[in-house]
């Protein structure tokens, strides 16, 4: 699979970031990057769920992996800041909490287990209501939405 343009522009970036960072002897990287920590947000997908989806084709990366049989949860990896409807937001495992980590995302969930490490930036709403909505048209316990520009303005304020 070929790189896109975009792909191109951002290695390229990334590569000017580090030389800078070794010039100057500060951490330019690290910098930038925090300011654009990508989001990555937890995210049903039982049949029930299918038919609720909303933002899965807008992720850059997608996790799937089983959380109880025969179930699997999405991870959806965001990167750019765009006005996209995510959901239904689920709970968390430990383990899609440690893949947060490898990409230093803010860790988007509604409740379940997660990763006790302070390297985890983590957003459930169970503590955090302010950028989740539920929607009142869905029934039951898949009708919990977020959208990434609440997320950012939330991320922030931090």
């Amino acid at each position: 699979m070929g790189e896109s343009k975009s792909d191109k522009k951002r290695l390229f970036f990334l590569i000017i970031i580090i030389i800078l960072s070794s010039f100057f002897n500060e951490n330019i990287f690290a910098e930038v990057f925090s300011k654009n920590r990508p989001i990555a947000v937890m995210i049903g997908n039982s049949p029930k769920e299918w038919k609720v989806q909303r933002g899965i084709g807008e992720a850059d990366i997608i996790y799937e992996i089983d959380v109880e049989y025969p179930f699997t949860r999405l991870m959806a990896l965001y990167f750019e800041d765009n006005n996209i409807t995510i959901g239904p937001v689920r709970s968390s495992r430990y383990y899609f909490s440690r893949i947060s980590i490898e990409w230093s995302a803010f860790f988007v969930h509604c409740g379940g287990q997660i990763l006790k490490n302070d390297n985890v930036f983590d957003l459930d709403e169970m503590t955090h209501h302010h950028p989740f909505w539920r929607d009142e048209k869905i029934g039951g316990w898949i009708n919990l939405f977020t959208d990434i520009n609440k997320l950012k303005k939330r991320n922030k304020a931090e």
